[in-house]
């Protein structure tokens, strides 16, 4: 009672402390929200929603992030995780990333010796940061390197060259490093997180020096505990589900502008388009889906603008003729230019891709500087031309008998077999397609598929006694494959040249080639190679296939680009990337 006869007698202190209170709550509800920073004279502005891009993929990184990890995804969860000491942008234009600049031998991070030993410095980036804010040094690539090359670990050898030729890595200061090559390489300046992949000395090395390998091999740091270099950094990994990410804040390059990623896993492309076109996936990842679905999805978002198909070209679809029968009729190359006047190739663009497609006459594709070399040269090129083929045949001893088809002096069949392991739906119909065009131009021509999944698969593709459908890859090493030093046997495992094409002119070309290193010379050389291969018609070009290098994502999104053949990554500036 004493206090409430007070506060009747201070009636003015009592206004007081109600007046303050009112003010203190107006005060409170007038703050910023946590987390919006204002200015003296501003408004206060609500917080900013999150950007989410959702992804979809019908591929899961197999192997997770291992030094030798699964490429069948390209690289795009390597580099939206991790970073490589370059990169490509999406021109085919090599880029430093975490080193300063690109070695070359003009600017000295490049040297050659006369005994064909090589060395390249690299320089990094100040100020690299793992995910888990721990500085990047130098002994993480050392780190990496051992690991490619312990024969211990399943990883050994995936790194091709690097785990092949590399003999030594030496640091020379803090932030600069030399790889030493105990032979030339064309690409040892460059190297994605697939190539020499940093490993954080500061998680793995004491699992590593333990000798416990098989601790090493089953570490969570692999997959679901991934720690690593890149814009985005995992934040949950449930493995056949789904994955989600978060903006590295601080990214070297920068905290990238979409907040988080999530990526769902589909083990059929079809759900995958169907979450595409109803919105709950954004963005449709490379190497999930092929032409037929690309069209499917043109046909649906087209017409409301809806959103962007992108598909890159990853090689040259082709048909290989199979040379280890010395009595085989394309041994003349005036039968191989009949063989590709015999194929309406525009025909099988318009209907096994869709339109969507162009034909080929040679590997590099007419937006490359390649191509335009090589037409300076004059690129041989064989229209489909039934009647100059029957030229061309009658030349070589070949003529039509009675019942229509070609035969020789003899009288025996030009018998040519249709062969490819058929790894998708798509493939049993594309060589039945094939036989049929080879039996229409009188030729005598029979399938044989080989069931993907057969244990014996390389031995059948390599002893094909017709043609093998294959997809040469667009890519600086990919004429290897017809050296007739690297010859297909039981003794190498069916491993190298599957068809025994064998020209000891293009070998010495191949081998000066890839111990040239100036740019200018070697495209020069592959210029060479490429008019030879054209002009002798070695193989059947079809056309410049995507495969399933093909991205799709909704209108509002801004950033994603086509990629190279060799360095499947659309996702190379994902941190440049934005969202509506």
């Amino acid at each position: 009672m004493k206090l409430e006869n007070d506060s009747y007698r201070r009636p003015g202190k009592m206004r007081g402390l109600i007046f303050a209170s009112v003010i203190g709550v107006l005060a409170l509800s007038c703050a910023p929200s946590p987390g919006v920073a204002t200015k003296p004279g501003e408004e206060t502005v609500a917080p900013r929603e999150p950007k989410v891009l959702n992804l979809g993929s019908s591929r899961e990184p197999t192997g997770g992030f291992t030094p030798g990890g699964s490429t069948a995804t390209g690289l795009d969860f390597r580099v939206t995780f991790h970073s490589g000491l370059t990169t490509y942008d999406g021109l085919g234009t090599l880029l430093p990333r975490l080193v300063q600049q690109v070695p070359t031998i003009e600017n000295g991070a490049w040297r050659l010796d006369p005994s064909g030993r090589m060395e390249v410095d690299w320089k990094l980036v100040p100020g690299v940061k793992w995910h888990d804010g721990t500085p990047l040094t130098i002994d993480d690539f050392i780190l990496g390197w051992k690991l490619r090359t312990d024969k211990d670990l399943p990883y050994a050898g995936a790194g091709g060259p690097w785990s092949e030729l590399v003999t030594e890595i030496r640091p020379l200061d803090a932030q600069t490093f030399t790889v030493v090559w105990k032979s030339g390489y064309i690409r040892a300046n460059e190297s994605t997180p697939g190539d020499l992949t940093a490993v954080p000395q500061h998680l793995i090395q004491k699992l590593y020096d333990t000798g416990e390998k098989q601790g090493l091999i089953n570490s969570p740091y692999w997959t679901t505990g991934f720690v690593g270099l890149g814009p985005y950094r995992l934040t949950e990994y449930v493995q056949g589900s789904h994955m989600t990410a978060q903006a590295f804040d601080d990214y070297f390059l920068g905290r990238p502008k979409i907040d988080r990623l999530t990526f769902r896993f589909f083990t059929d492309a079809n759900p995958l388009v169907a979450a595409l076109m109803s919105g709950d996936i954004d963005f449709l990842m490379l190497n999930s889906i092929k032409t037929a679905q690309i069209k499917d999805i043109k046909a649906y978002w087209d017409p409301i603008q809806g959103g962007t198909t992108i598909q890159s070209v990853e090689g040259l679809r082709a048909y290989f003729l199979q040379y280890r029968d010395p009595q085989a009729p394309w041994q003349d190359p005036r039968v191989r230019r009949a063989i590709v006047h015999s194929v309406d190739r525009q025909a099988f663009v318009d209907t096994l891709e869709y339109g969507l497609a162009k034909v080929a006459d040679t590997l590099p594709s007419p937006d490359e500087p390649l191509y335009a070399m090589l037409e300076k040269r004059g690129l041989s090129r064989y229209p489909y031309d039934l009647r100059r083929a029957q030229q061309l045949l009658g030349e070589a001893g070949w003529t039509k008998g009675s019942n229509g088809k070609y035969q020789n002096a003899a009288g025996a069949p030009f018998n040519i077999e249709v062969r490819t392991v058929t790894t998708t739906p798509a493939s049993l119909p594309e060589i039945s397609a094939v036989s049929d065009a080879f039996n229409s131009a009188s030729f005598s021509s029979e399938i044989f598929p080989i069931a993907n999944g057969t244990s014996n698969a390389a031995e059948l593709r390599a002893l094909s006694p017709g043609t093998f459908a294959n997809t040469l890859e667009n890519s600086p090493e990919s004429l290897q494959s017809f050296l007739g030093t690297r010859i297909a046997t039981s003794a190498n495992g069916w491993r190298g040249n599957l068809f025994g094409y064998s020209n000891p002119a293009f070998d010495q070309m191949y081998e000066k080639y890839v111990a040239t290193i100036p740019p200018t010379p070697r495209a020069e050389l592959m210029t060479d190679m490429l008019k030879m291969f054209a002009d002798d018609a070695v193989l059947l070009p079809m056309w410049y296939s995507t495969g399933s290098t093909n991205i799709a994502f909704r209108k509002g999104i801004r950033g994603p680009g086509a990629t190279k053949g060799w360095y499947q990554a659309t996702a190379w500036n994902i941190h440049a990337w934005e969202i509506d």
